[in-house]
């Protein structure tokens, strides 16, 4: 069984394998490959014990946990918050995003990275945001996972990966969103 809760420092170094390994597995062809061979846990873990230590509402960081006996724990992690508002955006200051979501490659297809999606659409609506905005590269398979539950399509813009630009595909939900339409 999947409980979602809000990260402990002691979930930081799963969070920081599944984030290399979804990584790894998710972006390979896409993000040159000099790039992900440099990802390492070490450095993921650096930059998540700093954000699962705020627990503020301005960068929520949630895990999947696995509590079946003899299971193997976290099984995933999102992060969530206000949205990040680039010059020029048209985007309201009352916006949410979904900073990150990432599934272990073996657990993928599980429903569990559907239950850390709601959870922080839950959590942003709750915090009176109007839309929920994911940014996902144009290439990666889960742009389909955001529009079998509701997404839309509504921005591009360009990311520079080890040199390389890559298109980035923002989608959108209108919150609340209702969780038995949403796949």
């Amino acid at each position: 069984m999947i409980r979602v809760r809000e990260a402990r420092e002691a979930d930081v170094p799963e969070i920081a394998r599944i984030h290399v390994e979804a990584w790894k597995t998710s972006y390979a062809g896409i993000i040159p490959d000099d790039y992900l061979v440099r990802l390492n846990a070490t450095g993921q873990q650096r930059q998540w014990k700093t954000s699962v230590r705020r627990r503020d509402h301005l960068h929520r960081v949630f895990v999947a946990e696995d509590v079946d006996p003899g299971a193997n724990g976290i099984a995933g992690f999102a992060s969530c918050g206000p949205a990040r508002h680039e010059k020029g955006s048209r985007r309201s200051p009352n916006d949410g995003e979904i900073f990150t979501l990432y599934v272990d490659p073996d657990r993928q297809g599980e429903g569990i990275g559907r239950e850390l999606l709601m959870r922080c659409l839950e959590v942003l609506h709750s915090e009176n945001r109007s839309n929920a905005i994911v940014w996902v590269l144009a290439e990666n398979q889960a742009r389909f996972f955001y529009e079998t539950l509701g997404a839309q399509r509504i921005a591009e813009r360009q990311e520079t990966f080890a040199g390389t630009e890559l298109e980035m595909a923002g989608y959108v939900w209108k919150l609340p969103v209702d969780e038995a339409a949403s796949g």
